[in-house]
């Protein structure tokens, strides 16, 4: 990354509300990235996440890299970076760089097919998302359907005793929980690999607390085939 780019119609709003910092940078290949240095990484008192400088960081990773195993599509490619080139050729300071897409607003849940609506709950439920607002998902208009792109996952794989017991914050979850999953979705999580899963979350460097409670939802998803009906979720 080598050069800063401004945000635009209502992302620029939304990075200025945003609780870390958020930068959009072109790439000496010429591509859009939105990078998140760790040194503006922001920490939310009282909230069940592990704080330490680059948490939010290994949680971007994690997030997208259970989204990957899973075979979604709905998080953009995210990876650890260590930072902007400056004019010196010394990059600024590690963090997150994530793919920028090309999106809009976010619509109501049932705007989007069923299949995604779907992939994005299971996907809340297992990395335990607390922040699924509508701020923290995207539209890309295909002209036959809508893509979810889901964005922000800093406040994503909690700590916890009982990992069942967690609160959930999306409004997917709350849409889908408790009814059987397209099968398409439950193929999905019935293929995923829970060994290379606990290696890449270990590896994105997750607290083995959150490593355990995201397998474990996992777990409860194959058992049942739909997410719990009686999980906790946050009200809007």
């Amino acid at each position: 990354m080598t050069t800063p780019v401004d945000f635009t119609g209502d992302m620029r709003d939304a990075v200025a509300r945003s609780s870390t910092e958020v930068r959009k940078m072109r790439s000496e290949d010429g591509e859009l990235n939105i990078y998140k240095p760790i040194h503006g990484e922001k920490y939310d008192a009282g909230l069940p996440f592990f704080h330490a400088p680059g948490a939010l960081t290994s949680r971007e990773i994690a997030a997208y890299r259970v989204d990957e195993i899973l075979g979604f599509g709905r998080i953009p490619p995210t990876a650890r970076t260590s930072g902007v080139i400056g004019p010196d050729g010394r990059p600024s300071g590690p963090g997150m760089i994530q793919q920028f897409v090309e999106s809009t607003k976010s619509r109501q849940v049932d705007a989007y097919p069923r299949v995604q609506q779907q992939q994005v709950g299971v996907l809340d439920y297992i990395i335990g998302s607390m922040d699924r607002h509508p701020g923290n998902y995207r539209t890309v208009d295909r002209g036959g359907h809508l893509d979810i792109v889901a964005i922000d996952h800093g406040r994503s794989f909690p700590l916890a005793r009982d990992p069942l017991e967690i609160e959930i914050d999306s409004d997917f979850v709350a849409a889908h929980k408790g009814q059987q999953l397209e099968s398409e979705v439950l193929d999905a999580v019935h293929n995923a690999d829970t060994d290379r899963l606990r290696a890449a979350l270990g590896d994105a460097g997750l607290h083995p607390n959150a490593i355990d409670g995201a397998l474990a939802r996992l777990e409860k998803i194959r058992e049942l085939g739909h997410i719990p009906a009686d999980v906790k979720v946050l009200p809007p």
